[in-house]
């Protein structure tokens, strides 16, 4: 998908997703969310992991191959372990995605 970004916005009888050439100019009559980009891993359609780093002292998940515990919290700290993750296309800010990562990785196990 490249670097595109999509807002979705909406009020009243006006929904819809807009693409952003350049910085959005807010209305507060609005509520506004991103749109999640989409990926294939494995086979499956899931939220694309991160790309840039979180900010510093923000939680993240990562998919685990393991039953047990499907999705491992951390706390980005600028370490290597973070970076790691990150380059490895791990890292989600949210934890039903990495859910959704996980289930991928297990499929894909067998």
């Amino acid at each position: 998908m490249g670097t595109e970004a999509y807002l979705f916005f909406f009020s009243g009888d006006r929904a819809g997703w807009e693409d952003l050439e350049s910085h959005p100019t807010w209305d507060d009559d609005y509520e506004y969310r991103r749109k999640i980009n989409y990926v294939t891993i494995n086979g499956f359609f899931l939220p694309e992991p991160e790309k840039v780093p979180p900010c510093y002292g923000d939680i993240y998940y990562v998919p685990t191959d393991d039953l047990d515990k499907p999705v491992l919290a951390w706390c980005w700290e600028h370490e290597r372990q973070d970076f790691l993750f990150l380059k490895k296309g791990l890292v989600h800010l949210q934890k039903d995605h990495a859910i959704e990562h996980h289930k991928a990785l297990i499929l894909k196990k067998g």
